[in-house]
């Protein structure tokens, strides 16, 4: 999204019951590392705690070659893993208004060091095909 959305999104946190983060699973090979980068910001805000849940939609996944939800998680988890060691190398993990991702000299792993539980989901937008995402949004309520 846009930049300045980008930062207006961390203010919504504290409201926020459910995140739905959508990502372009068509174009993941160039948008992995700037989703983990929005992703790691979500992580490590200390209000990401009030949220029950996150949702990744893999949008566009009736594109040909749009990696399917497993592979984006993968991929996801393997840039996270690098903005983890980076950003700690940078010491911005010390930060008052953040808290530390992952465990230390770990990869990273959405089920063992996300701050919340996060499932991933195929769909496409354009095509209506919600129907995964709106199941698992009717569970979070």
């Amino acid at each position: 999204g846009h930049v300045r959305l980008q930062l207006e999104m961390l203010t919504y946190i504290p409201r926020a019951k459910t995140i739905v983060f959508v990502v372009d699973a068509s174009n993941m090979h160039t948008q992995a590392r700037h989703a983990a980068e929005l992703l790691y910001d979500l992580f490590t805000n200390v209000e990401i705690e009030k949220v029950a849940n996150m949702v990744v939609l893999c949008n566009k996944s009736d594109v040909t070659g749009a990696r399917p939800a497993p592979r984006v998680k993968i991929s996801l988890q393997q840039e996270l893993d690098k903005i983890k060691s980076t950003r700690k190398s940078l010491n911005e993990s010390d930060e008052v208004s953040s808290i530390p991702l992952g465990r230390p000299g770990e990869p990273f792993n959405f089920e063992k060091d996300a701050p919340l539980p996060v499932a991933f989901v195929a769909g496409s937008a354009k095509n209506d095909d919600m129907e995964k995402l709106t199941e698992l949004l009717e569970l979070c309520k």
